[in-house]
């Protein structure tokens, strides 16, 4: 974890980055100030970029980059992650998290505050949205392929075919 100071002047400057951003994107504009509305909109991009850099659901980033980063490395960095002889586990998992996390972590931020707005209140999700967003599994009726139909319809494994019957 950032130490106290460090993590006053992190957010500092990212302060000062919104804040010059609006002013700039503000001037263009005829009688534009720092308005209560303004201000609002300064404080919402504050919090959301520090919850982007430091909020707790960073914590599950390592896991993911453990299970899942060989699936954001490029052709080069794949090959590379193959054949080059790390010294051990630990450092083939640090090469590979400073490789992934920054694809990484975009599209988690994503996932947490899709299911953060739909725990906010009631969300009319079709049984479509959810299947789509991984809520459930399989929809009733529907044409949508489920695990349990691909389990259900595998063809048998037995050394008699299924035309002739089994000998006692």
């Amino acid at each position: 974890m950032l130490e106290k100071a460090s993590l006053a002047a992190s957010e500092r400057k990212i302060l000062r980055a919104i804040i010059d951003y609006e002013y700039k994107r503000g001037i263009k504009q005829p009688f534009w100030s720092f308005t209560e509305d303004n201000l609002d909109r300064i404080v919402e991009d504050f919090r959301l970029i520090k919850d982007f850099v430091t909020g707790s659901h960073n914590d599950s980033l390592d896991p993911l980059s453990k299970t899942f980063g060989k699936f954001f490395l490029s052709k080069a960095d794949k090959e590379y992650y193959k054949t080059n002889t790390f010294k051990d586990d630990d450092e083939r998992h640090e090469w590979l998290r400073a490789k992934v996390q920054p694809h990484i972590r975009p599209l988690w931020y994503f996932i947490v505050s899709l299911c953060r707005l739909l725990q906010e209140k009631e969300n009319p999700l079709t049984a479509r949205d959810a299947y789509w967003l991984g809520i459930v599994n399989e929809v009733m009726g529907s044409t949508l392929p489920c695990i349990r139909q691909v389990v259900e319809n595998q063809p048998s494994t037995d050394s008699h075919s299924a035309s002739e019957p089994a000998s006692e």
